[in-house]
């Protein structure tokens, strides 16, 4: 698979992530997407499980073959891979969601891990300034303060009706990530 259409999964992980959960949404009875979670359409007793939970998988996979694409770029310009490699964290928490649905203990733990996904467009704007693009500096920027108001989700004595919408927050802010990566990265 060649450099560009590895980069191009920048764009369309989000988008298959984001139709999983519109399609998933539209075919569980009563579900909100404000206020439920979104693990909620992969559980154990969800009528959703069979498209949700293959398209967490599908988007862990490409995930794995983006971060492979966006390696080599960073390798190719001579900037650290460390925060490329980072990305790694959220395909595993999303394979880990689909293969330990809710309510397996081990669905909690795999989602742990994207706790760590921030620290990627925050390393990057520490290990990446030599590359002097002001695009990556506001894709970073606004991907942290997306995910840092979807974290509020851990706080769940805080605005509890609307659980879905803070953690659709977090999952808006990997995903202006993954785009602004793919599309700073594919002009290499």
């Amino acid at each position: 698979m060649g450099k560009k259409t590895m980069l191009n999964l920048g764009f369309a992980v989000p988008g298959i992530f984001w139709a999983t959960l519109l399609i998933s949404g539209r075919f569980y009875p009563g579900y909100s997407s404000v206020r439920d979670r979104v693990s909620e359409l992969g559980a154990l007793d969800a009528p959703t499980r069979w498209i949700f939970n293959p398209g967490m998988l599908l988007c862990a996979l490409l995930s794995l073959v983006f971060v492979y694409g966006l390696v080599r770029v960073c390798k190719q310009v001579e900037l650290s891979t460390i925060p490329a490699w980072l990305l790694l964290v959220h395909g595993v928490s999303l394979a880990g969601a689909a293969i330990f649905p809710l309510p397996l203990p081990m669905h909690g733990q795999a989602g742990m891990l994207a706790m760590l996904l921030p620290l990627s467009p925050l390393l990057a704007l520490m290990l990446w300034q030599r590359a002097g693009n002001g695009r990556l500096k506001l894709t970073a920027l606004t991907s942290l303060v997306l995910m840092g108001l979807g974290f509020s989700v851990l706080f769940p004595d805080f605005l509890p009706e609307l659980a879905g919408l803070k953690q659709r927050i977090a999952h808006l802010g990997w995903t202006v990530w993954f785009a602004g990566l793919g599309a700073i990265a594919g002009k290499t």
